[in-house]
């Protein structure tokens, strides 16, 4: 009997160490052919293996992954789902379904999937954090500055909590505290486009104009495709056309960048604007749409 449990014993060994060379072989074909950016072709190396272990949920948090990277956005949802419900209590699939579902601007559902990553990990200082931006945008200001500060206790150099308590501060029209979040977010990590982009609106706020083109000019130089860049609002209650316009010029040699489009249609200088829309959408679709300039 005991030679028989040994048997058993040696036999389940050696299928766990097949497994996982098997996933290790798996493994490297898939990053091999990722980074060479042949996201389909990794697809088919993941399901390969799948098909065997159709359990394996960080294969399926790959697969989601590299869906993303493809714009297969519902598919990547589909497959968070699916490690959610393999690893219910692990923060991953919630954490990176939240991320894409915040980006479509699905909001109610990116809000569900930080609180449920925040369940698993309350150490999370990026769910918190991003957690009580969506709080913001839904108005409720008192549980998202509660998020922020939570994030910076989880990490106290976290520069967009600061930067989000900073926006909430200039908001609120406290300027002094404003500047202090916004200067201590720059000072955690200078290259943070949306920092840079508050801290302009922070200037321009305080009538401080060639503070406020300096950090616009710079959100713009780190990422022009800043989010919230145009922010209609701001713009047309505190930073003025002279300032846009002067920021436009300075930067009109960045063909593809859309908010320099946007800014010239505020100034309605409509020539310009179709230059930088249709630069801009020729590159991200690879199409040239027609774009009328007439009034």
């Amino acid at each position: 009997m005991r030679t028989k449990i040994l048997v058993v014993v040696v036999c389940c060994i050696g299928l766990t160490t097949f497994a996982q060379d098997e996933k290790e072989l798996m493994q490297a074909r898939y990053v091999k052919v990722y980074h060479e950016g042949r996201y389909r072709y990794a697809i088919k190396v993941l399901d390969s293996f799948l098909v065997k272990h159709p359990d394996d949920a960080m294969t399926w948090l790959d697969r989601a992954v590299t869906e993303e990277m493809y714009y297969d956005y519902r598919g990547a949802i589909n497959d968070y789902k699916k490690v959610v419900q393999l690893e219910p209590d692990a923060p991953d699939g919630y954490f990176l379904s939240a991320l894409l579902e915040d980006k479509l601007g699905w909001y109610p559902q990116a809000l569900r999937n930080y609180t449920q990553t925040v369940r698993c990990e309350p150490s999370n200082a990026d769910a918190n954090c991003f957690r009580g931006v969506i709080y913001k945008r839904m108005g409720k200001l008192k549980e998202a500055e509660a998020d922020f500060n939570r994030a910076i206790k989880e990490r106290s150099n976290h520069d967009e909590a600061y930067a989000e308590k900073g926006l909430l501060a200039l908001e609120r029209k406290n300027y002094k505290k404003a500047e202090e979040f916004l200067t201590l977010s720059e000072t955690y990590f200078e290259g943070n486009a949306k920092t840079q982009l508050y801290l302009g609106w922070y200037y321009a706020h305080t009538g401080q104009h060639e503070k406020a083109l300096a950090y616009f000019e710079k959100c713009l130089s780190l990422n022009p495709y800043q989010d919230g860049f145009c922010y209609w609002g701001t713009f047309k209650k505190t930073v003025p056309p002279s300032l846009l316009k002067a920021l436009h010029q300075k930067m009109e040699k960045q063909p593809m960048n859309p908010n320099l489009g946007l800014i010239a249609v505020y100034l309605k200088d409509y020539t310009a604007a179709k230059k930088h829309l249709e630069s801009y959408f020729q590159k991200e679709t690879e199409t040239w749409p027609h774009i009328v300039t007439g009034k």
